[in-house]
């Protein structure tokens, strides 16, 4: 079931979907709300658990907000781009991107910002991959010094959780397709962290040790991206 209801000076839709729930739960996805709930509880009772819970879900919503606000990782009428924000003018058309000296213009079928985002992805993953190349050399002779003599594979696509992964029996790391949005610096942090594990397999004091001796401002620039 979804409609739609209104909290503080916000609409929302609601979705209640109904389980084998012993209880209620309340999840905030952007401007959907969603209650998860006994077979047996009524409509009204949900929208009064969702009144009792006004207060928490406009901080909520706005927290998410500034947060948004302030991401380098949204699109809207701008676009970060290797870390310089660029106007962004998105056309209807056969997909492209093209990056011009004071802005970023991208076609797409629908010309709506959901399609331009992917547009956008697909195009820089050649991109990103070239910059991985050209970071990687100074780290591979670290830790060749250290006795290890790599070659890793490397992949770019979307990952929920982490901004890169290292898969060493494999050989193989990924890279979140979103450190495009970032200073290269920010990718080099990243490829630096999943470089090392191939010497060091986990998150050791240790490995924290070589990790920031080799790059002193590692956690200020990770930092920046989180």
């Amino acid at each position: 079931m979804v409609m739609m209801i209104k909290i503080g000076d916000r609409y929302f839709n609601l979705k209640i979907i109904r389980k084998k729930n012993k209880n209620i739960y309340l999840r905030i996805k952007g401007d959907t709300l969603e209650v998860s709930c006994p077979r047996w509880v009524s409509k009204e009772a949900v929208l009064s658990f969702i009144n009792s819970r006004s207060d928490w879900i406009i901080k909520t919503v706005n927290k998410v907000d500034v947060k948004l606000r302030d991401s380098k990782l949204v699109f809207g009428s701008t676009v970060y781009y290797l870390g310089k924000e660029y106007p962004l003018l998105v056309l209807e058309g056969r997909a492209s991107f093209k990056l011009e000296e004071d802005r970023i213009v991208i076609r797409c079928k629908n010309g709506d910002m959901e399609e331009a985002a992917k547009v956008f992805y697909k195009a820089n993953k050649t991109r990103l991959l070239e910059l991985i190349y050209e970071k990687q050399n100074r780290y591979l002779g670290i830790i060749e010094d250290y006795g290890y003599d790599l070659e890793p594979e490397y992949r770019v696509k979307i990952l929920k959780s982490m901004w890169g992964v290292n898969y060493t029996k494999k050989n193989l790391i990924v890279i979140n397709e979103r450190l495009i949005h970032f200073d290269t610096h920010c990718l080099e942090a990243i490829l630096w962290h999943e470089l090392l594990h191939f010497v060091i397999p986990n998150h050791s004091k240790r490995f924290h040790e070589v990790l920031e001796y080799h790059m002193p401002d590692y956690k200020q620039t990770v930092k920046s991206i989180y």
